[in-house]
């Protein structure tokens, strides 16, 4: 019991919780609001903190508090779309309480974690489980996983919150709740940050080869791709994508799921250009689209 309790004030001395102030004028205010709750954790004692990279995301300002009141600013240094990682920065000189990262591929399905999650009125709140899976994962908004980490441990409060193992290392940042049996909550690994971490923390924006990017939301159904919705002034809302459109193809090649689709995209760079083949109301239309930068739009 002590060592619990122990590796419970280890883990919540680490954590904080972001506040975030977006631009009512920022491309991300309109798909997420222009105030923003999440949670984080201080991986380095220099003051770098992890979150995840919607939570920061054209950040005016972030306000950055300990679960003992404590409070600084912070300014974000790395925002990742590939990962979906983003580091911030405490602007205040000092050491500071710091959890150790852990790779994925040291993960083994069925070993005891949990999550750490700031809630309201700077509260903090843990759920435990097990990893029950390590498997790709893509999202609706252009977002591929090779490996991600399943839990069964329910997310606690608000997102960017840490998945921690039964040693106190931080294996992971949750992403998504998922509400699947078996798999409650979704976290992205760490894994670029430890093997790349001068690199991953020292880039400078628009320095990694950038990958085409359209700009908009889908589904997989049936073995076919249909189109939720597209980003206002992105690339996909300039070709004229719709709601409802089926994407049969990229070019040539033929689209049956995301990460189909995604794949082809990125195998292009921003400024080039693609034809979408795409079905709607019983046609098949050619639209003609130049991809963007992700990182650039909402930059």
């Amino acid at each position: 019991m002590n060592a619990v309790v122990s590796l419970l004030e280890r883990t919540v001395a680490a954590s904080v919780a972001v506040n975030v102030a977006v631009p009512e004028s920022h491309p991300s205010a309109p798909l997420l609001g222009t105030r923003r709750h999440g949670s984080g954790v201080i991986f380095d004692p220099l003051g770098l903190v992890l979150t995840a990279n919607y939570v920061t995301l054209g950040a005016q300002t972030i306000l950055l508090r300990t679960v003992d009141h404590q409070q600084w600013t912070g300014r974000r240094i790395v925002q990742d779309f590939s990962s979906g990682l983003a580091v911030v920065a405490i602007e205040e000189s000092g050491r500071f309480p710091a959890l150790p990262l852990r790779p994925s591929a040291d993960l083994a399905v069925g070993e005891e974690v949990f999550l750490l999650a700031a809630v309201p009125e700077n509260g903090r709140r843990v759920h435990n489980g097990v990893v029950s899976g390590l498997d790709p994962f893509d999202a609706y908004w252009e977002y591929h996983l090779d490996r991600a980490v399943f839990t069964t441990a329910p997310n606690p409060g608000f997102g960017g919150g840490a998945l921690v193992d039964r040693h106190g290392n931080v294996c992971g940042v949750v992403l998504l709740e998922l509400a699947q049996i078996g798999r409650f909550t979704l976290a992205t690994p760490v894994d670029e940050l430890i093997e790349n971490r001068e690199a991953f923390l020292n880039r400078k924006p628009g320095s990694r080869a950038a990958r085409g990017w359209l700009g908009l939301f889908c589904y997989s159904v049936s073995n076919h791709v249909v189109v939720g919705g597209v980003v206002p002034g992105s690339p996909a809302a300039a070709a004229g994508l719709q709601s409802g459109d089926v994407v049969l193809s990229v070019d040539d090649e033929r689209i049956h799921d995301r990460h189909t689709l995604y794949a082809s995209l990125w195998k292009h760079k921003p400024g080039e250009r693609v034809h979408l083949r795409v079905y709607r109301n019983n046609q098949v239309l050619v639209l003609s689209a130049e991809l963007g930068d992700a990182e650039a739009f909402f930059a």
